[in-house]
């Protein structure tokens, strides 16, 4: 009987255990294998062993309604942009420089980008950004939030100002339409954005104020925003009931070492929180807590308490610096499980200047972690405290500015002052560079070479906002402008 008399079936089970380039190659032998690896079922299954079961980035779009020809099209593509984008000088297939409106007509040298956030409207892309202009003879700067169409030729689809009170945030959760929190004097105000109106005025549309008048915006995902205070109390608030406040307390810590404790420290900073339906973690200079939050989400509209942590794990030295997120993971999915959390830490120095480099870890879920038992100290989501997997060089000169996010497949990226081999001085410059996160440790913790995305010659890029499913990274400067790269 010859191979090409055998049931389809049969080959489809043999398929599972190539890649596509092995499918390409048996393409060639004959019209029979051709006209088989065109079939829609053999690229539903390399989507399955080749990108979601390794956990490669792919686009948000159904593969439902996709014919095979599509289909085989995006699993290449996700493949092709994993390589380059692993690759130890990634390519950029296409570049978009941005510059934000100047309403006031003021110099670059007196604006900055202050956050930045790229999302999909099915598959067309956008970029929010928010920018501040210190104006002249003027009690506060003009903060101007923005959209961007970045499908083509960028253009502006939305715009709101007013003044600058302190911080501004996007929403972090991808299920939420896209919205944003601002600081106002007295409040804080929710907007949420229409990419679809017709007009700017439209675009933006209030949906909740919160009395939040001191201090600075923590976190917003979802619904739920979190504050921390000048004299470093966290609180936080639910948006769809604006008295429902709830004050998050630290944990009993050890007293710091002389070295450490300086008198004019600020309170203990917050870095990042991942906020889920059960559970909140914050990420803060000299630990990382977990809370339960059922009390919140169950309480009465305008209750106000406090949350004691769960759980948590003390730092051995205090953090300059840090980031926090999940992993997507297929594994998590199937096993009905909590997704790893991966943690990247600078941790704070003796000295004046910063430590070169970067610490990785992750927190694995604990496996017998019942959802439905509330979380508690005998019922953890994950297993404390956190293993350390590698080390990421990443050298700072004195007042540089830098900044750092992971996406949510594992790629933490980071600015940097590692610039002597490509402008022959160390004086000014700087360095985006990248790493995907490893997740199984080594008998050693080791050091691990970083990617490098590109290199600036002078020192005014501060903020970053990446997303891996589309191999895009958005890089804004100190000058209003923000530039946004591809990379697949």
């Amino acid at each position: 009987m010859p191979i090409i008399a055998l049931p389809v079936d049969i080959f489809l089970c043999i398929f599972r255990f190539l890649d596509i380039a092995d499918i390409l190659r048996l393409r060639q032998v004959c019209r029979p294998l051709h006209d088989l690896s065109r079939l829609k079922s053999v690229w539903h299954i390399l989507l399955c062993t080749q990108i979601s079961e390794r956990d490669v980035p792919f686009p948000t779009v159904s593969s439902d309604g996709l014919e095979a020809r599509e289909l085989e099209r995006l699993v290449r593509r996700a493949i092709r942009a994993r390589r380059n984008w692993t690759a130890a000088a990634p390519r950029v297939s296409r570049r978009v420089d941005i510059q934000t409106s100047d309403i006031t007509r003021t110099p670059p040298r007196q604006r900055a980008i202050k956050e930045l956030k790229l999302f999909h409207r099915g598959s067309h892309p956008y970029l929010m950004s928010a920018t501040i202009s210190v104006q002249t003879g003027t009690q506060h700067p003009l903060l101007v939030i923005e959209c961007w169409d970045i499908q083509r030729t960028p253009f502006c689809v939305a715009r709101k100002h007013g003044p600058w009170a302190g911080s501004v945030l996007f929403n972090a959760d991808p299920s939420f339409p896209p919205s944003v929190a601002i600081q106002g004097f007295d409040d804080v105000q929710i907007l949420s954005l229409s990419t679809v109106a017709h007009s700017f005025n439209s675009t933006f549309t209030p949906v909740a104020r919160l009395p939040i008048s001191v201090g600075r915006l923590i976190s917003f995902s979802g619904r739920v925003v979190i504050s921390l205070e000048s004299d470093g109390r966290l609180f936080m608030y639910d948006s769809n009931r604006a008295q429902h406040r709830m004050e998050l307390l630290s944990p009993s810590l050890p007293l710091l070492r002389a070295h450490f404790a300086q008198p004019n420290q600020e309170p203990d900073v917050c870095y990042e929180a991942i906020i889920t339906d059960d559970y909140l973690v914050l990420l803060r200079a000299r630990y990382i807590a977990f809370y339960a939050l059922r009390t919140f989400r169950r309480g009465p509209a305008t209750m106000h308490g406090t949350l004691h942590p769960a759980v948590y794990h003390v730092w051995q030295w205090p953090i300059d610096s840090g980031r926090i997120a999940q992993r997507a993971s297929y594994k998590a999915i199937r096993n009905k499980t909590e997704p790893p959390l991966n943690i990247v830490v600078r941790f704070a120095s003796t000295y004046p200047w910063p430590t070169n480099m970067l610490n990785h870890y992750i927190l694995h879920p604990n496996p017998d972690y019942l959802p439905h038992l509330g979380v508690s100290r005998d019922n953890a989501p994950y297993d404390l405290g956190p293993t350390h997997l590698q080390t990421l060089s990443a050298p700072l000169r004195l007042f540089s500015q830098t900044d750092m996010v992971i996406g949510e497949y594992s790629t933490c990226i980071w600015l940097d002052s590692h610039t002597e081999a490509y402008f022959q001085q160390s004086a000014t410059g700087q360095r985006l560079a990248g790493r995907v996160l490893k997740q199984r440790a080594s008998p050693s913790p080791t050091s691990s070479i970083a990617s490098v995305f590109n290199v600036h010659d002078t020192d005014t890029w501060h903020q970053l906002a990446i997303d891996e499913r589309y191999s895009r990274i958005a890089i804004g400067a100190q000058d209003g402008r923000v530039t946004v790269m591809d990379y697949a």
